[in-house]
């Protein structure tokens, strides 16, 4: 009895339907640009696990404050997520939250380095090893997750 009545059309599982659909066909059409978080150098912002979303951005429009994403192959990092704390003419300093002071790494690193502007994370889903799922798949976890929010179950005692 229970199973049918999740099965039931409703308002809002309608819209959360359509809502997805238009989701999945935004992930084809414009894939976004993820990373699985591999540090806690900014926790509390961002957590080890969490997945971080990257809008690509210019070196003009990057603020202090900001949390970028850079290109660090030549310190045998893929990619350094930090905060910004300094910006000078073509080079800028970053700082992770947690950590106690700056790296070596992270200080005078060129303009060309940046790879983009974090615009949000999901927490602890990078556990599941986003890297080798397709964005479908990805899009339908995120329905699965939404989707808990939305179905709830009617009291036993109607």
């Amino acid at each position: 009895m229970r199973f049918k009545e999740l099965l039931k059309p409703t308002k809002k599982k309608i819209l959360l339907t359509i809502m997805v659909f238009l989701l999945i066909r935004l992930i084809i059409v414009f894939p976004p640009v993820f990373y699985v978080a591999q540090s806690t150098s900014m926790s509390p912002a961002i957590n080890r696990g969490d997945i971080i979303f990257v809008s690509y951005i210019d070196f003009s429009d990057v603020e202090v404050g900001d949390i970028v994403l850079v290109d660090m192959a030549e310190y045998n990092r893929i990619m350094l997520y930090s905060r910004v704390v300094s910006i000078d003419d073509n080079t800028f300093d970053t700082r992770g939250d947690a950590n106690a002071g700056q790296h070596a790494f992270e200080k005078n690193i060129p303009s060309d380095k940046i790879r983009g502007v974090i615009t949000g994370s999901i927490p602890m889903i990078g556990f599941l090893e986003i890297y080798h799922i397709s964005s479908i798949i990805l899009a339908l976890l995120i329905y699965l997750i939404f989707s808990l929010f939305f179905i709830k179950s009617k009291p036993d005692h109607v």
